[in-house]
């Protein structure tokens, strides 16, 4: 009987068999009178490999850059990336080796939410893990840059968690949405001082800030150094 260690993650390995006259320390020492045999093994019921560190940066009105890792001792045979626009019916982007860890998803369209979705390829009994979903930072259209004329967000980047928007323009609600898609804060009729509105307690990472006003909505990207 083989014991298979606790740690093992499951997937394709190699498992080496050596019968030698003399003791050996490794399974890849050299050594006289003997036989080595390789075998091609699957694991299943073991440890799932996990990514983790996933990061979506970078978005532009066509494109946004992926990353990510996998856990100790996860050796997957390859990964395969996925996108979304509903979160639910996936196609498939692009199949990478092992060894690639970034992907910059591109030719998507401006004002849509889209899901990426990494499966580890080599896994048994692996159901597809979701690991981002973002909405892309949206570009000035006409009516955008006249909103945005309408509204001065400073600082940017901003610490301690608090950003000022400035406007002589009524704000209904003002909204921080993380690159997951995640409503961080939601404010309905905000208070402000003069024509200040201060939004606090934001967390450290880049987020989409959503306001919507008498004169329209808008949008833009915002980073929290806290």
């Amino acid at each position: 009987m083989i014991n298979i260690p606790a740690n093992t993650v499951n997937g394709e390995t190699r498992m080496r068999i050596r019968n030698y006259f003399n003791p050996i320390s490794d399974a890849c020492s050299s050594a006289n009178f003997g036989e080595t045999e390789d075998y091609k093994v699957i694991i299943s019921g073991g440890k799932e490999i996990e990514v983790i560190n996933a990061k979506a940066e970078n978005p532009t009105p066509s494109s946004i850059d992926l990353s990510w890792g996998v856990s100790t001792n996860g050796n997957p045979s390859g990964f395969i990336l996925k996108q979304s626009t509903d979160g639910i019916n996936f196609s498939t982007l692009t199949n990478l080796t092992s060894n690639e860890r970034f992907y910059t998803a591109s030719s998507l369209s401006n004002n849509t939410k889209y899901w990426f979705q990494i499966i580890e390829s080599g896994t048994i009994n692996s159901n597809p893990k979701t690991v981002w979903n973002t909405t892309l930072e949206s570009s000035l259209s006409n009516n955008d840059y006249v909103l945005d004329k309408e509204f001065k967000i400073f600082p940017i980047p901003f610490e301690n968690g608090t950003i000022k928007i400035k406007s002589k323009n009524t704000i209904h609600s003002i909204k921080v949405i993380d690159l997951l898609g995640k409503v961080v804060l939601d404010k309905v009729k905000p208070n402000k001082f003069g024509n200040i509105y201060s939004i606090e307690n934001i967390p450290r990472g880049m987020y989409i800030l959503k306001i919507e006003s008498d004169k329209g909505d808008f949008s833009k990207t915002i980073i929290s150094k806290y």
